[in-house]
């Protein structure tokens, strides 16, 4: 993981935009490498940690908006 400030983070290829404003959420779309996250950092990193911790091989996602998540997690 390379953060580059606390709402752009690279994994390899792909990048992460990190947004909580509802506006920004509705007007920015993911697509090709670029996925859009309605996360902090700071939630993010604790999704990290946890999913290390635990070892997660599945999870569950509910209320997939931009599919961000799905990716990180992938």
């Amino acid at each position: 993981m390379n953060w580059l400030n606390d709402h752009l983070l690279r994994i390899g290829e792909v990048e992460f935009v990190l947004v909580t404003d509802l506006g920004d959420l509705h007007r920015l779309q993911s697509g090709g490498s670029r996925f859009v996250l309605g996360k902090t950092r700071s939630m993010v990193e604790a999704i990290c940690a946890l999913g290390r911790r635990l070892g997660a091989r599945r999870i569950v996602d509910l209320g997939i908006f931009k599919g961000g998540s799905t990716v990180l997690y992938d």
